[in-house]
């Protein structure tokens, strides 16, 4: 009577063959403890850097309510304004409520307790001299205030108290960055693991059916199983790619949010500094008077200089963020970095961009104007191109943007090892849509992309 049940057919194993079936589920559990561990460890990771970046955020806040309580103190000094105290005071009033949180952030660490001790003492100074000066200013010695300020003594303690918080902020980065390639390294052991339990788990299984091809409707069995095989396969490849695109989509999320940062950060603390310095600037230009020809000419470059330096923060802003994607829309945005880009890189732009799109969800606008944006810098670097053709248009159903150059054009896109066009593609697929890229030698290149206006659609 033929065996019919996993159990029976199992009985029917030699002795000899329970060593290595034993062995293989031995280590299989090994393995699948050890992965286990390393799955452990990414979360523990991931505490730690959100830890680390908790308090990155409590030192550039620490940070920035000493350089806003200087800025008030200086602006008071120098206009004799009591509107400028405004600043200083919020910032005695924001450090009660920093401290703490400050020096809880760090608890955890003796190596961080011992630098936020010695940033604290320098704060004291800092807090001590500012206070000192307005006590002074609004007493009436004004000019022995400002003796103070111009000092390199209080001008010393502050660098030092930068210097401190840049080493809290280094040394912040250097754990992140340990933490983070602790965490990848524990992330491809857990591939690593899953890939060797696959093989051990199939090497098991097709031991088990080595012998059993030996039973009765062999060649049916070894059919069936081989169908099973290769859609078992198959599912894992697919769920594979799957998990793959999924974590491409996130790391381009999370690359997105600290370009925004970044942007943020910039627009923030560079800006200030650089209005700041304008600020100090115009006083001096405005008691140049009797300075001489050389004087003013040397404080009209400065100015320049200055004026340089805010178009280049400008500029690294909207590479990093676009501003005008949040404020006026994607057209708008899209259209003002075109004739930006194509007049800095000596290239006629044409365009047709349609005006009655209307709102566009910002996920969608974003993933819209980094694809035009990767294709404009195509075009830029590699397609040697005298005029960029764009095109934005939408209908009830998708978003459909456009781009075209005449230049060299493409022999073989499929062949072309280009991580922009690798990343435009991902960017159009993560949120359902199609792209074509055609090029053709000497005629130009042509990039089609279509977005579906409901974020629901399938690909």
């Amino acid at each position: 009577m033929p065996v019919t049940t996993p159990l029976g057919a199992l009985t029917l194993l030699p002795r000899t063959i329970w060593v290595p079936i034993a062995l293989i589920v031995f280590l299989i559990g090994g393995l699948f403890w050890t992965n286990e561990q390393a799955v452990k460890a990414v979360h523990e990771q991931g505490d730690h850097i959100a830890s680390l970046l908790t308090f990155q955020s409590k030192v550039l806040e620490f940070r920035n309510v000493v350089v806003d309580a200087e800025t008030g103190q200086r602006g008071y000094l120098l206009t004799n304004n009591a509107e400028y105290l405004q600043p200083y005071q919020d910032s005695i009033e924001r450090l009660v409520n920093i401290l703490p949180a400050f020096r809880s952030a760090a608890a955890a660490s003796p190596e961080m307790t011992q630098l936020v001790t010695s940033m604290e003492i320098l704060q004291s100074k800092k807090l001590a001299e500012l206070a000192a000066t307005i006590a002074l200013a609004k007493g009436g010695d004004r000019p022995q205030a400002l003796a103070i300020v111009r000092h390199d003594n209080g001008q010393q303690i502050m660098t030092d108290f930068r210097d401190a918080a840049d080493r809290i902020l280094q040394r912040i980065a250097d754990l992140l960055d340990a933490a983070r390639r602790s965490q990848a390294q524990n992330l491809v052991r857990s591939q690593y693991i899953g890939i060797i339990m696959t093989i051990l788990s199939l090497a098991m299984l097709l031991l088990v059916l080595q012998l059993l091809v030996n039973q009765a409707r062999r060649q049916a069995l070894v059919q069936i199983d081989a169908e099973h095989h290769r859609a078992e396969l198959q599912y894992m490849v697919d769920d594979r790619s799957r998990e793959l695109f999924e974590l491409s989509t996130y790391l381009q999320s999370v690359q997105e949010r600290e370009k925004a940062t970044l942007a943020r950060n910039l627009h923030d603390e560079l800006g200030g500094v650089l209005t700041a310095a304008k600020m100090d600037l115009a006083w001096l230009q405005s008691r140049s008077d009797r300075a001489s020809p050389d004087m003013k000419n040397k404080l009209r470059e400065i100015g320049l200089f200055l004026e340089s330096a805010m178009d280049l923060k400008r500029r690294v802003i909207e590479d990093l963020r676009p501003s005008l994607l949040d404020h006026f829309g994607l057209v708008s945005a899209i259209g003002a970095y075109y004739d930006d880009t194509c007049r800095r890189a000596g290239l006629k732009y044409q365009a047709n961009l349609d005006d009655a799109i209307g709102e566009v969800p910002s996920d969608v606008a974003l993933g819209i104007f980094r694809v035009a944006q990767e294709a404009l810098t195509n075009v830029i670097r590699h397609a040697k191109a005298t005029t960029v053709y764009l095109e934005l248009t939408s209908d009830q159903h998708d978003y459909r943007l456009t781009v075209r150059d005449d230049g060299v054009g493409l022999d073989n896109v499929r062949d072309v090892g280009s991580h922009g066009l690798a990343g435009m593609r991902h960017r159009v697929m993560a949120l359902h849509g199609q792209v074509s890229i055609d090029g053709t030698p000497g005629r130009g290149t042509m990039i089609r992309a279509n977005f579906p206006r409901a974020l629901g659609a399938t690909p």
